[in-house]
């Protein structure tokens, strides 16, 4: 059950890279993602920290969107700020919430909370 629960994620996953235009080739290495700059640690200690219950809260919203409400939020990403969606792998998409700002989180909180 759960082999086939994979196969029909990834399989959502890929269509949704495929409507949305998503190339499955811009992969970031795992070192590429802790070798940030001092400038980029300098702009996250600026900005205001979304609560970890906040955060929580938007993953679980996240988990229960349909394909159609996926791909809604993608888009608002890609236009909000598209450097926390991540791409693994042929299957899998990422989005970064700790590095979501406040001003976009909110957004897209009430986007999930809404569906």
């Amino acid at each position: 059950m759960a082999e086939d629960l994979e196969r029909t994620s990834k399989k959502m996953v890929q269509k949704l890279k495929a409507t949305l235009g998503i190339s499955t080739t811009n992969k970031r290495t795992r070192e590429e993602e802790v070798n940030r700059t001092d400038e980029d640690e300098e702009e996250d200690d600026e900005e205001t920290e979304i609560p970890f219950d906040e955060r929580i809260k938007f993953t679980d919203n996240v988990r229960k969107l349909t394909i159609e409400q996926m791909t809604a939020l993608v888009r608002m990403i890609q236009e909000e700020c598209p450097s926390v969606l991540e791409d693994l792998d042929s299957d899998k998409l990422q989005i970064k919430v700790d590095d979501i700002d406040r001003a976009s989180f909110e957004k897209l909180m009430e986007f999930t909370a809404a569906c």
